[in-house]
């Protein structure tokens, strides 16, 4: 009869050994702290003990014999996830095979599709972990590298609902269920499949601002705030000047504009929807024709000639009956510019006051150009506006990058 050693029987160790319950083999089972409430039937249990400071695990009683060895364990809570993954491997040199859980968090942060040969972080300790496993069965392991795990009544949508805000809401979902790694695991421990590593993952990957706000709703009747910003310019010039501003005051910030050569274009537009960067600063080349989606706020710091072009910028924000928010910063040059927009939308836009400006109380009419306004709006879905405006007697041409004259946003 065929032994199993499992290392780590807990959410998802319980099952795979349930499962294998039938399957006429002698199941041991090593754990910390046998508790009589989880003991699953037909196993046995053998205690064994892990320490605090150096990670070392050892046996209390005798070292079982066995076949196959199955390592489910976690690195969190181990003071050295290297040396615990090694103190068992030193224990068994004659084990058949040798089965290690691992994650796709070893992956370093990169776009598009990543596989079992894509670049590492080198110093990661499950990554660390790999390496031990490996050199100590190089014909008999097999890794498998499992993605954001899923399934019974576990889902990461119960950790990001209690943040304020979520990054990266434009980077993929990587996700893999309980379910679909139980039956890789009974896969591999039959021994059909070759000695190496496996990614194990959905095949599709939604956008996170589309999938985890759909799951908070499903779930716990919330939403989920996720912050992507475009900033919109008139010239290359102010494009350029804002980016290095906010980029030396801590701001992930790519560029997007004519001047650009096409790789660098592309790199941009790859690093905003990827997640790796926050804001994108671009001139009107990014409000027309590109596909960015799902972005969560539009920032016109000029406020565009063509009211036609206004309505392109806002429409990168507020897509797929999702709410966006739109801020316009305003000049006494822009009354003409923003009138056309109020008369084109048919709306009054929300005024809201800005630090240190004073707002005229009376509304601006948008059908009088003689007028000082700015405004902001709350797109939704296919939109309509809302909005309040603001004035400033600053000339645009004489400011400083922090303090852009006049403000008003919506929700």
């Amino acid at each position: 009869m065929e032994t199993v050693l499992f290392f780590g029987v807990g959410w998802l160790g319980s099952p795979v050994v349930d499962s294998l319950r039938q399957s006429h083999r002698k199941l041991i089972i090593a754990t910390r702290k046998p508790d009589t409430k989880i003991l699953i039937p037909d196993t046995v249990y053998t205690q064994i003990e892990i320490d605090a400071e150096t990670g070392i695990l050892s046996f209390v009683e005798n070292i079982p014999e066995v076949d196959k060895i199955l390592i489910m364990l976690p690195p969190s809570g181990l003071s050295n996830y290297e040396k615990t993954i090694h103190s068992i491997v030193v224990l068994f040199p004659n084990c058949k095979q040798v089965v290690f859980t691992s994650s796709t968090g070893v992956y370093l942060n990169q776009l598009g599709v990543l596989n079992e040969e894509s670049s590492v972080i080198k110093d990661h300790p499950v990554f660390l972990a790999e390496q031990v496993v490996k050199t100590a069965y190089p014909k008999s392991y097999q890794i498998l590298r499992l993605a954001g795990l899923v399934g019974n009544n576990r889902h990461p949508v119960k950790f990001l609902i209690s943040k304020p805000e979520v990054k990266n809401g434009l980077a993929p979902v990587n996700l893999i269920h309980r379910k679909d790694i139980i039956q890789a695991i009974l896969l591999v421990l039959e021994g059909t499949q070759n000695v190496g590593i496996y990614n194990l993952c959905y095949p599709n990957h939604p956008q996170k601002v589309n999938y985890y706000n759909v799951m908070a709703k499903k779930l716990y009747n919330k939403t989920i705030e996720f912050e992507n910003l475009i900033i919109f310019f008139q010239t290359r010039r102010g494009t350029d000047k804002i980016s290095q501003w906010l980029t030396e005051h801590g701001q992930t910030v790519c560029v997007l504009h004519s001047d650009l050569k096409q790789r660098d274009r592309t790199k941009a537009l790859e690093d905003f929807k990827a997640g790796n960067v926050k804001i994108l600063c671009a001139t009107d080349v990014a409000s027309r024709g590109l596909d960015i989606s799902n972005v969560t706020h539009v920032i016109n710091y000029d406020v565009p000639q063509h009211s036609e072009d206004y309505v392109h910028r806002i429409g990168r924000t507020g897509r797929a009956q999702s709410t966006g928010v739109a801020i316009n910063f305003i000049t006494s040059e822009d009354r003409s510019a923003l009138a056309a927009v109020e008369r084109l939308s048919k709306k009054e836009m929300e005024r809201l006051s800005t630090e240190g400006i004073s707002l005229p109380d009376a509304p601006v009419q948008a059908n009088n150009p003689s007028k000082q306004n700015s405004g902001g709006f709350n797109r939704r879905g296919g939109g309509g506006f809302q909005g309040n405006s603001g004035q400033s007697n600053r000339s645009r041409r004489n400011h400083n990058p922090g303090h852009r004259s006049g403000g008003a946003r919506g929700r």
